[in-house]
């Protein structure tokens, strides 16, 4: 399914990677771009606490889930879906009310999944205990392997934040998806708060599909 193929891209589940030339100052202990390290590190530790506190999970999902929702209205998109999943989201847009109790269920469930991937060391490349026991019917497919980063472009300055640029591998399908995220300061620290081209992501995603 394109969703959770889409989101679960965004997991952040690395090694130390090269280095590549940004400035000493994107390099610090409390840069940019080494939150995106520390985010790796947390996932490498199944640290759930320290993953929450640098990605802004809720923001990152809402936005993933309210722009595929959108694209999911189209005749093109549904017909790319599970004919069950094209009549549940097709039924729920129907009505405002419908529509949000849609969006959080699947934020929820995508959130929820995360966290167990994260937890249980899943994401980080270790066996996961009870295997893909509970996990929600519309994440049925969804990849449980490793996420790693290959590489990390030039942090550059965005309004009050940074744009760093990366690329993530799903060791699950064997795919690697460049990403630009948004990374500000904020009270507890560096944090990644937005996937800036996650368009690009869906129509990637949505050409595997379609493969």
């Amino acid at each position: 399914m394109m969703l959770p193929r889409l989101l679960l891209c965004l997991l952040l589940a690395f090694p130390m990677p090269a280095r590549s030339a940004e400035s000493p100052a994107a390099w610090s202990a409390d840069g940019p771009a080494a939150c995106i390290k520390a985010i790796g590190d947390a996932v490498d530790r199944a640290d759930v606490e320290e993953f929450k506190r640098r990605v802004d999970m809720d923001a990152i999902l809402d936005d993933g889930v309210e722009r595929f929702l959108k694209a999911a209205s189209y005749p093109q998109v549904a017909e790319q879906l599970p004919p069950i999943a094209a009549l549940i989201i097709s039924q729920a847009q129907r009505s405002p009310q419908g529509r949000q109790s849609l969006k959080q269920l699947l934020v929820q469930q995508m959130s929820a999944f995360i966290l167990r991937g994260v937890g249980s060391g899943a994401f980080g490349g270790r066996p996961s205990q009870g295997g893909r026991d509970g996990i929600p019917p519309l994440l049925g497919d969804a990849s449980m392997g490793r996420k790693h980063i290959l590489s990390i472009g030039e942090a550059k300055t965005k309004g009050n934040g940074w744009s760093v640029p990366f690329t993530v591998r799903d060791e699950g399908n064997g795919r690697n998806y460049p990403v630009v995220g948004t990374v500000r300061r904020e009270s507890q620290g560096m944090r990644l708060v937005a996937v800036d081209n996650i368009d690009d992501i869906m129509q990637s995603i949505a050409t595997e599909v379609m493969e």
